[in-house]
């Protein structure tokens, strides 16, 4: 017979990576079932418990295993106080935690922050100091900017790379030399600064950051990461690394179908030859944006000589007795053939509102997965966008793949 596992986790992003971290503390012999990162790689740097605009209204308290799991990433940080990050957008926003690699306004309070003039595509110094100086909370804390001339790049490929590119480059140690003394030597050379905030580039799987502010002898640190940037690779890293030390199996594919037989789940792939049996299964396969929820196309139905009968307008990615809710409630057919209207009632509008995909969950009671009747489908659980009642948002999302990942281990042990 093949090999049967405790707990298969489908998805690897924030909720499926704690996931299986939960359920590996528990004992579980467990397996992570994936294409790739999801949206968790497209994050910002920042940890929230709700929409960072928000965060005075309605946070969600921390999850009592919450430390632990980012103790074990290694790459985040979480204080007993909101931190402020700068965004290359030209606001300073707040954040309940960061990627260690980012500068924290709140501890720079009556301190002027030294933001270097770089030939980089993508970085206007000037212009996003004026921003940033803008800001009421820096006015109100004495937290100045001011630009100086750093010619941190001195070829080219450099110059032009992407952020992640640089910051890639940045772990290996002859380029981390030569820039560590180009900056340290820049900064030395205009004084009177208490702090260096420069884009996102300082290192993906070394922590450049220290580095610089041990050599500079102030505090240096990056702004916030754009979609699909360095703080999204540095966390592509650090789940790899965390999954190595706790010996957790990782196999690259596409789940078509989940069906269970014989008190068993049966997780199949899209290229795969026999299914992989799990007693426990966890639901991490992430959302719109993640691509574990797919929008029916009022488009390609349009395209077809005899338009198709009404269809959901929401699906999973694959296969299985799981139902898909809006609001907690059942999905149905969408009466036009056009297609589900998103241009009506899909956007948000309050700060506390969620826009419509934010609201697409998977039908469930706490983390246990139910049928098409109500009733718990054993030994399924829920994470992450699937299993959230708020706007998505990184330290909720890890709460719930942490209960789920408690909860399967508990299944499969009994």
């Amino acid at each position: 017979m093949k090999d049967l596992l405790d707990v298969v986790v489908v998805g690897d992003g924030a909720a499926g990576i704690a996931a299986a971290f939960a359920a590996s503390r528990a004992g579980a012999r467990t397996l992570v079932l994936s294409r790739g990162n999801g949206a968790t790689s497209l994050y910002s740097g920042c940890l929230d418990r709700a929409a960072w605009d928000a965060h005075r209204i309605r946070p969600s308290p921390p999850h009592s295993d919450e430390g632990a799991f980012l103790d074990a990433m290694g790459i985040w940080t979480l204080g007993e106080r909101e931190a402020r990050v700068a965004t290359l957008a030209g606001v300073v926003r707040t954040a309940e935690g960061r990627d260690r690699a980012l500068l924290d306004l709140a501890c720079c309070e009556e301190t002027c922050v030294l933001v270097p003039r770089v030939d980089r595509p993508g970085w206007d110094a000037d212009l996003l100091v004026r921003s940033w100086s803008e800001d009421a909370w820096c006015q109100d804390h004495g937290v100045r900017f001011e630009v100086f001339d750093a010619p941190l790049f001195d070829d080219d490929r450099m110059r032009c790379a992407s952020d992640g590119e640089v910051a890639s480059s940045l772990d290996a140690p002859e380029p981390r030399d030569a820039f560590v003394e180009a900056l340290s030597g820049c900064v030395r050379r205009h004084g009177s600064g208490g702090a260096v905030l420069v884009g996102p580039w300082l290192g993906v799987r070394s922590d450049v950051a220290a580095v610089l502010t041990d050599r500079i002898g102030i505090h240096v640190g990056e702004t916030a990461t754009l979609l699909g940037g360095t703080a999204g690779a540095r966390w592509e890293h650090a789940s790899e690394a965390l999954l190595d030390r706790r010996g957790i199996r990782r196999v690259r594919g596409r789940v078509v179908r989940l069906g269970r037989s014989k008190n068993r789940w049966e997780c199949s792939l899209f290229d795969g030859e026999d299914p992989i049996l799990a007693r426990a299964v966890v639901l991490a396969s992430g959302g719109v944006v993640g691509g574990g929820i797919v929008l029916s196309s009022a488009e390609e139905a349009a395209a077809e000589e005899v338009p198709p009968a009404p269809t959901l307008p929401f699906s999973l990615s694959f296969r299985g007795p799981m139902m898909l809710t809006v609001d907690g409630r059942v999905t149905e057919a969408v009466a036009s053939l056009q297609g589900i209207n998103l241009e009506r009632f899909a956007w948000p509008r309050g700060s506390q509102d969620r826009w419509l995909l934010d609201r697409v969950g998977i039908l469930r009671k706490g983390a246990s997965v139910l049928d098409a009747s109500g009733e718990s489908l054993p030994g399924m659980f829920a994470a992450g966008e699937l299993a959230t009642d708020q706007a998505a948002a990184m330290l909720p999302s890890i709460a719930t793949g942490l209960d789920a990942g408690i909860a399967a281990a508990v299944f499969a042990a009994g």
